[in-house]
């Protein structure tokens, strides 16, 4: 009746021995029947109502029936599914559990979607609630059907290779990001007492209580393993005064940069960082979040930004960076003190990074960005220039040289600069993209090895345009004849 007859309505699945429903019923109070364990009171026990689970064994399994039964009725621990009651009236036989809204481990399994750390939990669950009914019942001595594959792969020395991808790779939404997947010594404590387990004879395999011992050594291991980058929001929203309006500094179509101040770990002092928070509103903007994450994270070179840490609470996306003292280049391309040399330092300064992220220091794919502008390079105090992002714009090199912006010239001519330069060369008037203020100090041999690989750059093939190598090269050896070194 509570079932409605056993309708599709109140199935909710099945299990390994038979169909499942969710129903409402009537039953014994349990936790009324513990406390009466071992006192003597009057024979009749209260009733409650209870949402249940139904499970109406297969008929061919009533040994199975029976056997849960035995072992069930009298079991009390947090990892034992809860037995409220049975029924074994004519071909009937149905097992009443409490109810719990929860998925099979097959179902999470089948589509990876588990992290390690839940994973390790799971286990301790799953090897508590065995202690219990080994420790009561004693163990089972059979082999899993598993355990021959499993001891071959061990012996092998290929089980790591049999970790699900997902959670060699976690991360993007999990705690760990640039930490990612198992840590070593958990991943090692967990495979040797799995190794144990799969052991030939019963006698060499370890206790469940050890099996505990392990996992909770393993999860500790993993539960340790913490980001050192990884920051509160909190954190970061005090350091910019609550992201406000004096503290922000500047942004785009991706969001907002601010500044702000936070204490040294050892408590001398306070330092600087630049917060760079991605607007999430659109439900846009991971992609560019993780990418950049991960080069920062990745290539450590003189000449890229310092990532200093990062939040990936809930809905926000922020990446933290050194503060560079002296702001980004665009203020100082028309700037008269900001000198030929300089110039060429700073030009020298960021195309070494790039040719580091492009072909020097590792053997990665780097997903490169064609949209760095001056105004993602960043100065310090001495005049170094360090790239916050990747990539190598086709007239950088000429907004230096013009000491003007592609924005502040389209913004004057309402043309951009690639065309005006090619416009220029055709006409034999490039001197007239030298910035005035620095003209009488350029060398004209450096100048024209300048113009000569800038121009390069601009090539409509990009098959023909020179490499951030050669970028480099070139630009190395017009300071060298700016300075002299060179005739």
């Amino acid at each position: 009746m509570a079932t409605d007859n056993f309708s599709d309505n109140c199935k909710i699945g099945r299990g390994e021995f038979g169909r499942l429903y969710k129903a409402e019923l009537k039953c014994f109070d349990r936790e009324y029947l513990s406390y009466v364990e071992d006192k003597t009171f009057g024979s009749e026990h209260p009733k409650r109502h209870y949402i249940v689970t139904i499970e109406r064994i297969d008929d061919d399994e009533e040994d199975m029936f029976l056997n849960k039964i035995d072992i069930l009725r009298s079991c009390k621990h947090q990892n034992i599914h809860i037995l409220l009651g049975f029924c074994d009236e004519g071909p009937h036989m149905l097992l009443v559990y409490e109810y719990v809204q929860f998925t099979h481990l097959s179902k999470y399994l089948e589509v990876g979607i588990h992290t390690w750390e839940n994973g390790l939990k799971i286990c301790l669950d799953v090897a508590r609630g065995l202690n219990y009914l080994h420790t009561k019942y004693g163990g089972s001595k059979d082999d899993e059907p598993m355990a021959p594959l499993a001891r071959q792969w061990f012996d092998k020395g290929i089980i790591k290779d049999k970790i699900a991808s997902a959670i060699k790779e976690e991360n993007w939404e999990n705690r760990l990001f640039l930490n990612k997947g198992p840590n070593e010594n958990s991943l090692d404590v967990f495979l040797k007492v799995a190794r144990q387990c799969f052991a030939e004879t019963h006698n060499q395999r370890p206790t469940m209580q050890v099996v505990i011992t392990e996992l909770e050594k393993a999860l500790s291991f993993q539960e340790n393993h913490k980001d050192p980058l990884r920051m509160s929001f909190e954190d970061i929203k005090f350091a910019t005064q609550d992201f406000s309006r004096e503290n922000d500094i500047g942004g785009g179509g991706f969001g907002r940069v601010y500044k702000g101040t936070l204490p040294h770990v050892h408590g001398n002092g306070n330092y600087t960082i630049v917060a760079k928070r991605l607007d999430t509103s659109l439900g846009q903007g991971d992609q560019q979040f993780y990418s950049e994450l991960q080069i920062l994270y990745e290539y450590k070179h003189e000449n890229f930004i310092d990532l200093l840490g990062y939040s990936n609470d809930a809905r926000e996306r922020i990446i933290v960076y050194e503060h560079a003292s002296r702001g980004s280049l665009d203020n100082y391309l028309n700037d008269v003190d900001l000198t030929w040399r300089k110039r060429l330092q700073i030009c020298i300064d960021f195309a070494t990074g790039l040719a580091f992220l492009h072909g020097g220091g590792q053997e990665r794919n780097v997903v490169i960005h064609r949209d760095i502008k001056t105004a993602n390079i960043l100065l310090f105090d001495d005049w170094k220039a360090k790239v916050a992002d990747f990539g190598l714009s086709l007239t950088i090199l000429f907004e230096i040289l013009f000491g003007r912006s592609t924005y502040a010239i389209y913004k004057q001519k309402k043309r951009y600069l690639h065309s005006l330069v090619k416009d220029y060369y055709e006409e034999g008037k490039q001197d007239e993209l030298v910035f005035e203020a620095i003209k009488e100090q350029i060398v004209p041999k450096s100048l024209s090895i300048f113009q000569k690989i800038a121009y390069q750059c601009l090539h409509d093939d990009r098959e023909k345009r020179p490499t951030s190598k050669e970028v480099l090269a070139h630009l190395k050896m017009a300071l060298d004849v700016q300075d002299g070194k060179e005739s």
